[in-house]
């Protein structure tokens, strides 16, 4: 009781050997229960005991392997191992199907750290179609009947190099590119249609594929976008996925795992000082604009790590003017951090009244 209040409130603590405590206990209790049931079975409730002890641990820990491998060593029993490994097995299965995390890293999510997220993994497979391209509702469309005339001036003003052709009953048609009208200029036949110039071999993508996928289907083709369609009736069109649209999705893709690494680096940072990371952004109505640190009554609890003016990241020294637009990152102890924050703004640690 007093591990689970622990935990669950927030708190550090041992969870191993509670584990094992919990597990002996429910383990004992089963098998006194199945004695009583059954006594034809002549177990005793030992036996039990350290099956539960194992079971529990490796559903609380996902360690399923350590469990086994510890209450072998601790019985050298071989005829515990197979009911041994069961238990464990079927603990592991079911404590990942109604929580992911173990009880180790599930403190460590809720905190924003993601121990599963890899370095090295590609980023292109975490992206869905669905989520890079271009809305059809967002798009310009042309009809087959358009003659190209009018077509130069759609590329003209847009500045698009190609546009979707839907049919009279907003089917998909095909895809007119500016090559294809330069062809068409080239050839001197200006009484030609969309119709007749668009490409109707169409290279599709689908809105479930992922980023790498798409990218497949680009190096198959030359081609500068895809029309993106419904698996389920190919002539519905959901939107268009262009070159810029892959490379949008993928920098904000790493602009996130960026933050996230960020945080990470904050969270370790403040766990091996005992400080809090905090940021300040020193505005033109700030006391703290145009004074340098020494002239500042900053807590005696602080230090401020590094000055980042625009691009450039200043190293702070007593004599550093601070400036409007600067943001002013520090380590503070946690119960100086409002303080900091209003010396800053105010020139004075203390509540104005």
């Amino acid at each position: 009781l007093a591990t689970s209040l622990g935990i669950g409130s927030g708190a550090s603590g041992g969870v191993f050997a509670p584990a094992l405590f919990v597990g002996a206990v429910l383990g004992a209790a089963y098998g006194k229960i199945a004695e009583a049931v059954f006594p034809s079975l002549g177990s005793v409730s030992g036996a039990y005991a350290m099956v539960g002890m194992a079971a529990v641990f490796a559903g609380a820990a996902r360690a399923p392997m350590t469990a086994i491998m510890i209450l072998f060593e601790m019985t050298q029993d071989y005829h515990m191992i197979l009911p041994l490994m069961f238990a464990t097995v079927v603990s592991t299965l079911l404590a990942h199907r109604f929580e992911p995390e173990s009880i180790y890293t599930l403190k460590l999510k809720r905190r924003g750290i993601d121990v599963r997220a890899r370095r090295d993994e590609n980023l292109m497979r975490a992206i869905l179609v669905e989520e890079a391209m271009t809305p059809a509702t967002e798009l310009v469309t042309m009809d087959p009947a358009t003659p190209i005339t009018h077509l130069a001036f759609w590329f003209q003003e847009t500045g698009q190099h190609g546009f979707v052709v839907l049919d009279e009953n907003k089917e998909l048609l095909g895809v007119v590119a500016l090559s294809d009208l330069d062809r068409a200029l080239t050839e001197g036949i200006l009484e030609r249609t969309v119709g007749d110039i668009c490409s109707t071999n169409l290279l599709v993508a689908y809105p479930d594929e992922t980023l790498e996928d798409a990218m497949h289907h680009f190096g198959a083709r030359d081609v500068g976008r895809m029309p993106v369609v419904d698996r389920r009736d190919p002539k519905r069109l959901l939107g268009l996925l262009g070159r810029s649209d892959i490379i949008r999705a993928y920098s904000q893709i790493l602009v996130d795992a960026k933050k996230r690494d960020q945080r990470i680096a904050k969270l370790k940072l403040e766990a091996a000082t005992g400080a809090e990371l905090i940021e300040v952004d020193i505005a033109e109505q700030d006391a703290a604009a145009g004074r340098t640190l020494r002239e500042l009554p900053l807590p005696p609890d602080c230090v401020v790590v590094s000055i980042h003016r625009g691009r450039r990241v200043v190293v702070p020294r007593g004599n550093t003017s601070l400036l409007r637009g600067d943001r002013v990152l520090a380590l503070v102890a946690p119960k100086d951090a409002d303080a900091f924050r209003r010396t800053l703004q105010t020139g004075s640690p203390l509540l104005s009244r």
